[in-house]
C-alpha cells in the first residue's frame, strides 16, 4: 500500500537528521522504539540496518522500513509517499 508522507512522519524524520549520526552510529544505538507519536511508532533496528515503522491508520497496523537516506529525502521533502504492508491480524 502507498501512503502519502504527511507533516507527522516528516517531523520525525527531521528529529532523526538532526541527530546528526552516521548508519554506523545508528546501528552501535539502536533505537528500535525510540519515535513514537500518535500514528507511528518506530527507530533503528541495528539487525536490518533501517528505520522500521509501524503506522496506523484506519484501525489498521502497517509496516515499513526507511534507509538513511530516504529519511532525509521524508524530511527534505523530497520522497512524497513510502511503500507499507499492512500487518496481518
Amino acid at each position: 500500500m502507498e501512503v502519502q508522507v504527511n507533516e507527522e512522519l516528516k517531523g520525525i524524520c527531521k528529529d532523526i537528521i538532526g541527530e546528526n549520526k552516521s548508519a554506523e552510529q545508528w546501528k552501535q544505538s539502536g533505537s528500535g522504539e525510540l519515535y513514537q507519536t500518535d500514528n507511528y511508532c518506530g527507530g533503528y533496528e541495528a539487525t536490518k540496518g533501517l528505520f522500521s515503522f509501524s503506522l496506523y491508520k484506519d484501525d489498521k497496523e502497517y509496516w515499513f522500513d526507511l534507509n538513511l537516506s530516504e529519511v532525509s529525502e521524508v524530511a527534505e521533502g523530497i520522497k512524497k509517499s513510502i511503500q507499507c504492508e499492512e500487518v496481518d491480524p
